[in-house]
This record gives C-alpha cells, sequence and structure tokens, in this order.
C-alpha cells in the first residue's frame, strides 16, 4: 500500500491482521480437509465437544510424515496430507480459543535445552594428512593417492 493514500479506512485497515497474506494454496489444502472432516464428524465438532491435543498433534505429524515420504495425498480419501495437517493445527488453535481443548501435553523440558538440541551441529570434517603437494593428493584429500606415497609395484 502506498504511503500517498488519503483513503481514511486505509489507515485502519493496515493495522488489522493482514489475511491477505496467507496463500490461497495452503486455504484451500486445509479446506479440503476440514470438508472431509465435516463429511465424517459433522463441522466444527471440535467446538461441540472436548478435544485432546495429543490426538491431533499425533495425526499432524502421521500427515506430515506421508508427505515428507512421497505420499501426496491420503489413502483413505485422497486429499492433500499436507492439508490435513493443516487442518489438525488449525483444529488445535480453534479448540484452544474455543475452550474446548483438553491440554493433554506432556510436562515440557527446559526451553533453553530444547534450543540447544534443535541447533544444527556441524559435522566435524575428517582430518586430511597431507603428505605432499602433488595434485592428487590435494584433488583427491588422500594419501593412498599420490604416486609418490604408493610402494613400488613390479
Amino acid at each position: 500500500m502506498s504511503d500517498k493514500s488519503t483513503n481514511p479506512k486505509d489507515k485502519l485497515g493496515i493495522k488489522k491482521v493482514q489475511l491477505d497474506k496467507v496463500p490461497d494454496t495452503s486455504i484451500i489444502y486445509q479446506a479440503l480437509a476440514m470438508e472431509d472432516g465435516a463429511l465424517k464428524y459433522g463441522p466444527y465438532n471440535f467446538r461441540e465437544s472436548n478435544v485432546a491435543a495429543s490426538i491431533y498433534v499425533a495425526a499432524a505429524k502421521r500427515h506430515l510424515a506421508l508427505w515428507f515420504n512421497g505420499e501426496e495425498l491420503t489413502e483413505d480419501t485422497g486429499i492433500p496430507n499436507l492439508g490435513a495437517v493443516l487442518a489438525c493445527i488449525g483444529i488445535i488453535i480453534d479448540a484452544q480459543i474455543a475452550g474446548t481443548l483438553v491440554d493433554d501435553r506432556p510436562k515440557p523440558i527446559d526451553a533453553v535445552k530444547l534450543n540447544n538440541l534443535l541447533k544444527k551441529v556441524k559435522p566435524k570434517e575428517p582430518e586430511v594428512t597431507k603428505l605432499c603437494d602433488c595434485y592428487a593428493c590435494n584433488d583427491i584429500r588422500s594419501s593412498n593417492a599420490c604416486v609418490k606415497n604408493r610402494p613400488n609395484v613390479g
């Protein structure tokens, strides 16, 4: 939006949640999964009765694992697995706001310790003993390739 806008609605609208930043593709995938769930269990059933967080976390992890391993669509109804992941997370959020979420998460571990575990550890480079400056040693990084260090065969 231009800073030169004179419409008073623009000044108010920009302060609200910018829903246009959510890709329509992800909304469609989630809607497909939510529609599938509504057909099976009824629309917004998670607002009518309590739902356990652990059930939806487990389901989201299963759908994500299936997608990560190459299964784009669910086996039973053919909806996108990523849409099912979004639906699970959406249900957790909605049930939490609606007051129907059963928070059955395990006792948390220290956040600092968890963050340290989640940091990517750079693998240690193997040590290479450089015996000479020949091309083979520099290229292959192995003294076995060096013609100077090979035992005489013959």
